[in-house]
């Protein structure tokens, strides 16, 4: 018999069981969560031993929390415990070691009635989402400090063909994704099949977890693409290697207000010369590229 109530104190909390849940409570942190249970085996709790021992005996949730729970909502199949409270942060606080506890995700809603939730709504077109950076630091190579950023919402550019190629075979072949952290330490500190010239010419690097991507923006990559296949395979990622920008450019700036004004008066008081310099140099922007990355890549993209 499936449990419908709980007593706490002078309150009576309505438990109620899902079959399915929508899509709108299994959200990112969700799926993260659930990867992390199967990936630690994690075992499921049952609903009437997480709630006595949560509501009884955890003392990481404080009694006011817990006494402002109004209904709780969950679904054996999802492993998602929906908590109805005007009060939940305590709860989403101790997210973590709930998961770890009770193999159980716990979501937070201050809605008093699951109507909304799980009434279907007409599919809208889904709203482009904006790349954005989680996290930033550093990654030390000998005396190379290199930047290191976590960003989410993958832009386009590196969706190419060659990205879905290797996607595939990482997924077909079941290639396990190795921790970002592992990888780079065995890519700069034990791979021998990239030279040491290439790994100091690496000046920056993101990563998109979900994407299964790492952007290496490098001076030269030309063994690293030669590689490529047996990283993907070792590693469980995709790495797309590009070039990098190296100073400013008074010209590419002149072009852009070209491009923005068409106006040929306006440039007739405009010099490129830089008069307080005696040599008169300009300074230009150049973009490296690795020629036989360039051309590989093209190449397979045709």
């Amino acid at each position: 018999m499936d449990l419908e109530e709980l007593k706490f104190l002078d309150k009576t909390i309505l438990i109620k069981k899902k079959e399915n849940l929508n899509d709108s409570f299994k959200i990112k942190s969700y799926k993260v969560k659930l990867k992390y249970m199967e990936d630690n085996i994690i075992l499921q709790k049952k609903i009437e031993e997480i709630l006595n021992h949560l509501f009884f005996k955890d003392r990481s949730i404080s009694s006011k929390t817990k006494n402002s729970i109004s209904k709780i909502i969950y679904s054996e199949k999802d492993k998602i415990i929906i908590i109805i409270t005007q009060n939940g942060k305590d709860i989403i606080r101790n997210r973590d070691k709930l998961v770890r506890n009770y193999g159980w995700f716990f979501y937070i809603s201050e809605q008093h009635t699951e109507q909304k939730k799980f009434k279907e709504k007409p599919k809208k077109k889904a709203e482009k989402k904006q790349e954005r950076t989680i996290s930033s630091e550093e990654f030390q190579y000998e005396d190379l400090r290199i930047p290191l950023k976590q960003k989410e919402n993958m832009r386009p550019l590196y969706h190419t063909k060659e990205y879905r190629h290797y996607l595939k075979i990482i997924k077909s072949e079941n290639v396990k994704q190795i921790l970002l952290k592992d990888v780079l330490n065995n890519l700069f500190f034990n791979n021998e099949s990239i030279p040491t010239e290439e790994k100091k010419g690496i000046r920056k690097i993101i990563y998109y977890q979900e994407e299964r991507v790492i952007v290496i923006k490098s001076l030269v990559g030309d063994e690293m693409y030669e590689n490529l296949d047996s990283l993907v395979k070792k590693y469980g990622w995709y790495i797309y290697i590009t070039g990098v920008p190296v100073g400013k450019s008074d010209i590419s700036i002149a072009i852009d207000k070209i491009e923005r004004r068409f106006d040929l008066d306006y440039f007739l008081n405009i010099s490129l010369i830089d008069e307080e310099s005696k040599s008169g140099d300009i300074r230009l922007t150049i973009y490296p590229i690795i020629l036989k990355v360039f051309l590989k890549r093209m190449k397979k993209m045709r």
